[in-house]
């Protein structure tokens, strides 16, 4: 063996000598093919260390991938590789300990966006965002908004009133176009054609108003999404108009929302100050203040367990300016907002990247949600009666 290699060695050194005009013995040659290999493995480790993101992430990988064989090589029973990896994956985002973030496989994630397409069932469309980022609508249902205003499948979307949505993700693009839902509003599209979509005819709002058997306003603002800060500004003037002198405000159950509708309905009510602050990882903070206008009258917030969101938001921010007293159960303490971020083999995580803090910089994701400052719990049949409104009305009241 020792004889062959050495003979390959001497062919590749006389070769190696013509080609150059030069004659090179059989030990320079082998130091020779020794640098090479040196230099090349050293190159290829770099290249592998920095497509990998630096020498911590390289021994990251090494260490999972050794963990990885030594399951496969020792468990006892079959291993199914794909399914460590997904596992290993949730782990990581289970591991933040955030209950809001977390790791879709690719079928989940292909079921999340058919759920979320449900958002615009009103306009009739569905969007996704291809691999280069743009934002292509599959699928428009006959007769829809949509529909009648041209939109067909197939069709990238490069704006929305003239607002351009190129580098957006895909919650930012779907919370721009959930913001027109009460509009009548124009997506541009990238073949440089416009589709005028009127959302207005289709559009039920999510507030209802009436004054109450005790004299009072009574509000119900179902959610914040499109409208639903605005119509509940329009309600409470026409009951203030109707010559009100107690006011109700109903968020429970509410899933939360736009902020832009949050900031609308507490500039109304608030005084001059914060109304809420959203933060990024990096600690920049975006300040949402109000006007000196208000309306100040006795006021009472309704609130329980599935209050999320920008609901919490309202809440809070009334009972910590003393504008109203919070009856209720305590909210969710979900004021944390979410980005979904697909990775190359079709999965995606959930990931909280901002999070809004109240008026006194309270995370109420942290601390639990709004605690009521009258704890009251629903024991009766709600269509027989309803406990907790009874009980803000009752503290309204005058003499009470």
């Amino acid at each position: 063996m020792i004889f062959i290699f050495r003979k390959i060695s001497y062919e590749l050194g006389r070769a190696f000598g013509r080609f150059f005009n030069i004659k090179v013995s059989l030990k320079y040659l082998l130091i020779l093919v020794l640098v090479f290999a040196v230099a090349a493995a050293a190159v290829s480790s770099a290249v592998i260390i920095r497509d990998i993101g630096g020498t911590k992430n390289y021994s990251d990988a090494k260490q999972y991938i050794e963990i990885r064989d030594i399951v496969a090589d020792n468990y006892i029973d079959e291993v199914d590789e794909e399914e460590l990896l997904g596992y290993a994956a949730s782990a990581i985002i289970s591991g933040l300990g955030d209950k809001w973030s977390y790791y879709m496989s690719e079928d989940e994630y292909n079921n999340f966006l058919l759920s979320s397409s449900n958002e615009y069932a009103s306009l009739g469309m569905q969007i996704m965002q291809t691999k280069n980022g743009e934002f292509q609508v599959t699928g428009v249902n006959s007769g829809s908004a949509a529909a009648l205003g041209g939109l067909s499948a197939g069709s990238i979307i490069d704006g929305v009133d003239g607002q351009r949505v190129k580098n957006m993700s895909l919650d930012e693009v779907r919370t721009l176009i959930r913001s027109k839902m009460n509009t009548v509003f124009t997506l541009n599209l990238k073949d440089g054609t416009d589709v005028e979509v009127d959302c207005k005819a289709l559009y039920i709002s999510p507030v209802t108003y009436e004054i109450a058997k005790t004299g009072a306003g009574y509000v119900k603002i179902s959610s914040f999404e499109a409208g639903g800060g605005s119509d509940a500004v329009s309600a409470i003037e026409d009951l203030v108009n109707q010559g009100i002198k107690e006011l109700c405000i109903d968020v429970r159950d509410n899933p939360g929302g736009l902020m832009n509708e949050l900031e609308t309905i507490l500039d109304y009510l608030l005084p001059s100050g914060d109304l809420f602050v959203s933060i990024d990882k990096y600690g920049k903070e975006e300040i949402v203040r109000s006007d000196n206008l208000s309306i100040s009258m006795k006021m009472t917030v309704l609130t329980n367990a599935n209050t999320f969101g920008a609901a919490e938001l309202f809440a809070a921010a009334l009972q910590e300016y003393n504008w109203a007293d919070v009856i209720g159960e305590a909210t969710t303490g979900n004021t944390r907002q979410q980005e979904t971020i697909q990775l190359e083999d079709g999965s995606a995580v959930r990931l909280s990247t901002h999070k809004y803090l109240t008026p006194l910089r309270v995370d109420l994701s942290s601390s639990g949600g709004v605690i009521p400052d009258q704890v009251v719990y629903q024991t009766s049949d709600p269509a027989l009666a309803d406990d907790q409104l009874d009980a803000a009305l009752k503290s309204m009241s005058y003499g009470a």
